[in-house]
């Protein structure tokens, strides 16, 4: 499965796709799995999404998806 790269809400990702499922992971902020499907039928994200023109939260962009860190959380090397 090679990868190839896309653009989500203004940065870059990438996509995998095994041609039953289909993973987007972000890149530029990240790596945040941001989306899953499956390619069968009208299959929807596992993952919450947020609405495109979602508005700041407090200063933060929630963009949904699932964070990607090291175990243990470390405030150096996690953020």
């Amino acid at each position: 499965m090679k990868p190839s790269k896309t653009e989500y809400r203004g940065g870059e990702a990438l996509v995998f796709n095994t041609g039953a499922l289909e993973l987007v992971v972000t890149t530029d902020v990240g790596p945040r799995v941001v989306s899953l499907r499956s390619l069968a039928g009208k299959a929807r994200n596992l993952f919450l999404e947020f609405p495109a023109d979602e508005k700041p939260y407090h200063g933060f962009m929630l963009r949904g998806g699932h964070r990607l860190w090291h175990a243990p959380e470390d405030i150096v090397r996690s953020y």
